[in-house]
């Protein structure tokens, strides 16, 4: 049977924060403290644990010194606001094999199913009644989990250049010539999100489906602005290519000299 050590840096964060993980089958949970303000939350710990079947261990976290002996260990994300979420982070973040949230306040959260919403608003209320003021006032406690096995966000980046024309038919009068069409090589980076460093997104392949895309569905000889072409890019590579989960940063300039970086 796996062993799960779920450190919660307030009794609820653990039902929060990791409810598939608490409810897991054929799983022994434990659940380790950072901090119980008051006796009645120590009690709906307990009220929680008998509940669901998780041990709580009595000492605080950073006593632990068997942390080896687990399959996975949840510790709170980087994102989360609080200030003991945030310590909790720093202080075990190196020990973690999960990360999860209760802010819910990334881009990676996903919605639970209705049976799974349904048992995790149940057990909130009957276990948990003193905190109802803050699961009780926001749907997305409730509603979303955020757990992933890793923290740091990685990109990859390809470049490339295409010939293109363009006007600026508002130019001003101190640069009046724009208002005629007129040629550049556009120099594009593409900087793109990818989750795991088997480089899941192959960049050599990925910049020459880019440049032929490019070719094949923009009118070269009617560009607008270089703000406008990132933005164009962007949609085209959501469209047909990745998600728009993913973040990115393209920056197109003209002919290596000027130019606009646009962030997704």
């Amino acid at each position: 049977m796996k062993k799960n050590l779920i450190i919660a840096p307030h009794p609820d964060d653990e039902i929060i924060g990791c409810w598939s993980v608490m409810v897991e089958p054929n799983v022994h949970n434990q659940v380790c403290y950072f901090n119980i303000e008051t006796e009645r939350r120590r009690q709906e710990a307990y009220r929680s644990s008998n509940k669901l079947e998780f041990y709580i261990r009595p000492e605080r976290p950073e006593q632990i010194n068997n942390f080896h002996l687990f399959d996975r260990i949840y510790v709170p994300s980087k994102h989360d606001l609080h200030p003991d979420h945030r310590e909790c982070h720093s202080l075990f973040k190196h020990k973690a094999t999960h990360f999860y949230s209760t802010d819910k306040n990334t881009q990676y959260i996903k919605l639970l199913d209705r049976e799974q919403r349904e048992a995790k608003l149940k057990h909130l209320k009957k276990c948990y009644p003193s905190q109802k003021s803050v699961w009780g006032a926001n749907d997305k406690y409730v509603l979303f989990e955020d757990i992933r096995d890793w923290e740091d966000e990685t990109f990859i980046n390809v470049n490339l250049r295409v010939e293109g024309f363009h006007k600026y038919d508002k130019a001003p009068d101190n640069v009046d010539f724009l208002r005629s069409l007129h040629r550049h090589m556009f120099h594009i980076n593409v900087c793109i999100q990818v989750f795991h460093d088997d480089r899941e997104i192959e960049f050599i392949t990925f910049k020459r489906w880019l440049e032929r895309e490019i070719k094949e569905k923009f009118d070269l000889h009617s560009l607008g602005s270089c703000e406008m072409f990132a933005k164009s890019i962007y949609e085209l590579i959501c469209k047909k290519k990745y998600s728009i989960q993913r973040k990115m940063k393209i920056e197109v300039s003209e002919d290596g000299e000027n130019g606009a970086i646009v962030e997704f």
